[in-house]
């Protein structure tokens, strides 16, 4: 038997699937929070009131006249069916004319932690929720759970055809 360990930074092809191993693109706003002492509440359904964030944390304001690209590895939502903990890494590409506040992000994010949602129904949430508040001409919304069972499931939502990226999985599933 032979063991193989890879750096989560790695970039590798996988030559039994041929699928790439990729890292996601943008910002991690995993550390958002960091000087924030605020509790996060967790509630039963994710809330789309905190993508306001908190104006006087003015320095995790990102305004988007470009795209904006961020991830975070912090995703958790629950199976409706098991209720089993499903882990999975968020990435968001947006385009708007609105601020990206990385802790509200984030805290909208973790707000997931209790919801029972499969895969596809909490990137499509994202997503909804996403177009709503921040009204982009752009967004990409993207999801690489855990594998459980054995099963990948990558979930992707796009605006647009042509911002569809090409399927891939990260080292950490």
């Amino acid at each position: 038997m032979q063991v193989e360990l890879f750096s989560l930074n790695d970039d590798l092809h996988n030559k039994t699937t041929g699928l790439l191993i990729a890292q996601p693109e943008g910002v991690c706003i995993d550390n958002a929070l960091g000087n924030s002492t605020d509790k996060v509440a967790l509630t039963m359904h994710p809330d789309a009131s905190l993508l306001s964030g908190d104006k006087t944390d003015a320095h995790s304001e990102i305004h988007s006249v470009q795209p904006y690209t961020f991830y975070s590895n912090l995703l958790r939502s629950n199976c409706p069916v098991t209720n089993q903990p499903d882990w999975g890494t968020l990435a968001v590409s947006i385009t708007s004319n609105k601020t990206v506040d990385e802790a509200g992000m984030l805290r909208y994010i973790l707000s997931f932690r209790q919801h029972n949602g499969f895969h596809e129904q909490c990137v499509e949430q994202i997503f909804a929720d996403l177009s709503q508040y921040y009204e982009p001409s752009e967004l990409m919304v993207r999801a690489w759970y855990t594998r459980r069972g054995g099963i990948d499931i990558n979930p992707c939502r796009v605006s647009d055809i042509r911002l569809m990226p090409q399927p891939s999985r990260l080292i950490r599933q």
